[in-house]
């Protein structure tokens, strides 16, 4: 695997809108999301994970 290449690939996903769970760019994506999809964009093929949950319900938004 080209590091290099992975970083540019995931540099291009930056901006893509928050989707929990989300695989697709277009539609939104995670941080694992966004591994998986700069993968893809590197001709590899990422196993998908298993499910997972939000482990701090409590979080609040940050307000500016």
């Amino acid at each position: 695997m080209n590091g290099t290449a992975l970083a540019d690939a995931a540099q291009m996903l930056v901006g893509s809108r928050y989707l929990l769970h989300g695989r697709n760019p277009e539609v939104g994506i995670d941080c694992l999301g966004l591994v998986m999809a700069a993968l893809r964009a590197i001709g590899l093929t990422p196993r998908e994970p298993p499910p997972y949950a939000l482990r701090n319900r409590t979080i609040t938004p940050h307000r500016r």
